[in-house]
């Protein structure tokens, strides 16, 4: 957790469960001078019981309504 508080730019926020380990959120924005300037990107990220040696699993919840995480 201490890598991710120290090391990510400013434009992506994390938010993490103490309750799941294996979940969390990001919010990333859109790099301005870009056409994504000033849009929100959230996705949703499940590290599965055998992660590192398999890929973690992304949602990106393409509407604009509230969707909870896994």
């Amino acid at each position: 957790m201490e890598i991710l508080e120290k090391h990510l730019p400013d434009s992506i926020w994390v938010q993490v469960y103490e309750n799941r380990i294996d979940l969390l959120t990001a919010a990333i924005a859109g790099s301005q001078g870009t056409s994504y300037h000033d849009t929100l990107y959230f996705l949703d990220i499940q590290f599965l019981h055998y992660y590192p040696n398999s890929p973690s699993w992304v949602r990106y919840p393409a509407c604009w309504q509230h969707t909870p995480p896994l």
